[in-house]
């Protein structure tokens, strides 16, 4: 909410405000427009008023983001598993969801191409979830979150 920006919110009367929202609008002024900074404030007062269990919202993070990558995992094997090529070599399957095949035509060329994101960044990704577990700090938490991949 902190990085949402918009010129002005606009209603028909405060009546149609929820009690919520009704309590910023009220002290804005008349013709039932809000002040730009509305979900600033917003989220200011959330921060004031509800707590946040730390703990558990670190389990929540590195649960889904495992499960997450787990299911990237499955995916890549399904695909080396069901496309019946032979020779495909670990990472193939990584290399081909991100080719452009219709520009590369054999899968050496898909191989002797680069690519975003490689084998090893799946790995990197693992331990940079796995070393979410051990962050104490909520600001911390978010960012290093938001920082993977």
């Amino acid at each position: 909410m902190d990085s949402y920006r918009q010129l002005y919110m606009a209603y028909g009367s405060p009546s149609e405000l929820g009690p919520e929202l009704k309590k910023y609008a009220s002290a804005d002024g008349p013709l039932g427009l809000v002040r730009q900074d509305l979900p600033q404030r917003i989220a200011a007062q959330l921060r004031r008023e509800v707590g946040l269990d730390l703990p558990q919202v670190r389990s929540a993070l590195v649960q889904y983001l495992h499960a997450r990558l787990d299911e990237m995992r499955d995916g890549l094997a399904f695909i080396e598993d069901s496309l019946g090529v032979p020779h495909l070599v670990p990472g193939d399957a990584l290399r081909l969801v991100q080719a452009n095949l219709t520009a590369t035509t054999t899968l050496e060329q898909v191989r002797g191409l680069k690519y975003p994101y490689a084998k090893g960044d799946l790995e990197r990704w693992r331990s940079l979830v796995s070393a979410l577990e051990s962050i104490d700090d909520k600001h911390q938490l978010v960012h290093e979150y938001a920082s993977i991949g």
